[in-house]
Parts: C-alpha cells; structure tokens; sequence
C-alpha cells in the first residue's frame, strides 16, 4: 500500500514537470507578432529561458512597439519558470538598426517590469531626451 501511495507521488510529479510547460503554453500561445518581428522570437525566447537558468522556462511573446524614425524596437515577454505560477515580465529593446538585421542576442533589455506601458526604463526609452542615431 504504502509502495503504490510512493509510486503514485512519483509519477504525479513526473507528471507535472514534464507536463507543465505543455499546459502553460496550451493555455498562454505566444500572442501573433508581424513577421519582421516573428523570424527573430524562437532565438529570442531561447535566450531570455537561458536567462531564467531553468530547464523547464517557458517564455511567451507578448508584443511590441516599434518607432520608424530611430528604429526603437521593444519586444515584451512574459517568462516562467517551473512550477510556472509566478510571471516575470521582460523586455529585449534595441534602436538605431534597423528591423531586419536585428539579433536578439545583441539587444539590451530588462527583466521585473511591472507594467510595460508605465516602466521607468521603457519610458527612458521612448524619450526624446536619447541621442539620435546620428550621434552613435
């Protein structure tokens, strides 16, 4: 009796580790992104997981924000880890290249935004106070 109740916790737990990214991305898909954006997400959810030092991140496109004039992109995520109950929001931001040699892996970014309209580092960002692409 005693060796079912273990074997039983066991396979549970089995369960939810190798089936909880799947319930998680079922549940959260990656929201649709244009297709400048869409080329560059696998890598860039690949690099914000291995951020996350997690086997189990799971890691969902959330949106963007793109400025023509200076080239600002902003691509906002939302990542988990295992047991994938809490959310951390990040963001990969680049400017002054354009949109189509972008590399995930060279872009800055941030992690812990609360809110992805309001975050002082985003709106830093989005300032007219940034130097223009000239100046770099």
């Amino acid at each position: 009796m005693l060796l079912r109740l273990v074997l039983a916790v066991v396979l549970l737990a089995v369960a939810v580790w190798v089936g909880g990214p799947m319930v998680v991305i079922t549940l959260a898909p990656d929201r649709d992104a244009p297709p400048e954006v869409d080329r560059i997400l696998p890598e860039a959810k690949r690099y914000l997981a291995g951020q996350l030092d997690a086997f189990t991140s799971v890691v969902r496109y959330v949106g963007w924000e793109y400025r023509e004039r200076d080239h600002l992109v902003i691509l906002m995520f939302e990542m988990r880890a295992f047991p994938f109950v809490a959310v951390d929001r990040a963001y990969l931001e680049s400017r002054c290249t354009p949109i189509e040699e972008l590399d995930p892996v060279g872009m800055g970014g941030g992690r812990g935004v609360e809110d992805f309209a309001t975050d002082p580092e985003i709106s830093h960002l989005r300032s007219d106070s940034q130097p223009s692409c000239n100046d770099r």
